[in-house]
């Protein structure tokens, strides 16, 4: 299983460090316990910090988020049948659903780190930009803030082998901190 910093997955646990909308840092440790036909996941959490039930309620949609929880594949394993050729793929990976990012943000930052280079180089520029700008949480990281990555300069952010996504991280963190995301739209239009 391939995954993204600051995720990692081993000996079928997967974990990653989750900050919340309170600013708290959670580490969560998912295991699969059910089957494919009878899905469950089985999560272990960990903070420095009280959870309340705001945060637990955001805890579960972060991780339906990431393991696609809510998509229902019926209609699809239903086309698959009917065609000879999606029939075995629907055989061979069926309950496989991709691992997304908690959030919106990370999502875009991911990608820009993920555009123009190999999946390899672009996991290790991932990593050292979760390592520089991200929070320590014991020996593990959460993923930046926007207002992180913002503060951070295009020097810095190029240090970490960045190049021309430098500049569209600081961009993009910038005008979600100042809650201007229009100001995008005209960026990308020059």
């Amino acid at each position: 299983m391939y995954v993204l910093p600051p995720a990692k997955y081993s000996n079928g646990i997967f974990t990653r460090v989750l900050r919340l909308g309170s600013d708290k840092l959670v580490r969560v440790s998912i295991t699969s316990k059910g089957t494919v036909d009878r899905p469950k996941l089985s999560v272990f959490t960990h903070s420095h910090s009280d959870l309340d039930k705001t945060d637990e309620k955001e805890i579960v949609e972060k991780i339906s988020i990431m393991f696609s929880l809510d998509d229902d594949l019926d209609e699809f394993y239903s086309l698959a049948n009917e065609d000879p050729v999606l029939r075995h793929v629907k055989n061979d990976l069926c309950g496989l659903k991709i691992q997304t990012s908690p959030t919106f943000f990370e999502g875009m930052i991911i990608g820009f780190c993920l555009v123009w280079t190999s999946f390899q180089r672009a996991v290790s520029i991932i990593d050292g930009l979760v390592r520089e700008f991200g929070l320590r949480f014991g020996a593990e990281y959460g993923f930046p803030s926007a207002k992180e990555l913002a503060n951070a300069s295009v020097d810095k952010l190029k240090e970490l082998r960045l190049g021309f996504r430098a500049e569209r991280i600081k961009r993009f963190s910038t005008q979600v901190v100042e809650g201007n995301l229009f100001g995008l739209y005209e960026y990308a239009k020059k």
